[in-house]
């Protein structure tokens, strides 16, 4: 990853609620958020819905609750991870 670019990445929400055999590692939010943090200095989680691929924040998603993703904008690798 160059020093200004980003890494974007999803995971499907509330997993483990479901197999899936499309995902060998399923992760929940915390997880997910947890895993980014290690690696990236800024990690912006936002909430999708596949349905209309609309993009929410996890603060707009707490009164919606009805969304399938969780998407991770991740930036600025640790330097452990450079």
């Amino acid at each position: 990853l160059k020093a200004d670019g980003r890494f974007i990445v999803s995971t499907p929400r509330d997993a483990k609620l479901e197999e899936n055999p499309f995902h060998k590692t399923q992760l929940g939010l915390q997880e997910f958020r947890d895993e980014l943090t290690s690696i990236f200095e800024s990690v912006v989680v936002l909430g999708q819905d596949w349905r209309t691929g609309r993009f929410v924040t996890l603060f707009e998603w707490q009164k919606l609750g009805n969304l399938s993703f969780f998407v991770a904008v991740c930036s600025k690798l640790r330097k452990n991870e450079a």
